[in-house]
């Protein structure tokens, strides 16, 4: 089963469909190349796998809806919720899309 059910439209989290394992060593072996570092120097910590956003950059189009930038198209995907959001900002929007 997917964790969101937008993983396929949405730009908002480009990886959520890979496994945590393979997530984990693309951000380890992104920042030891940055850092200049082997990945060992770096001291991972994962807090979850969801409701890790407390910020998101929304835009509301008239037409589209509310939501994040579709991943291959200039349109908006229209979300009614959000499994990386924490649960105050999920609240926040779903309250704002009343409006």
């Amino acid at each position: 089963m997917s964790l969101c059910q937008y993983e396929n439209q949405c730009g908002g989290c480009p990886t959520i469909a890979e496994p945590l394992d393979s997530q984990k060593k693309a951000k380890l072996k992104f920042l030891a190349l940055r850092l200049n570092v082997t990945s060992d120097f770096i001291n991972w910590m994962a807090p979850g796998s969801v409701r890790l956003r407390d910020r998101a950059d929304l835009t509301w189009i008239k037409g589209q809806g509310l939501g994040l930038y579709h991943k291959d198209k200039y349109e908006i995907v229209d979300l009614e919720n959000c499994p990386m959001m924490s649960a105050p900002l999920e609240k926040w929007m779903q309250d704002f899309r009343k409006i």
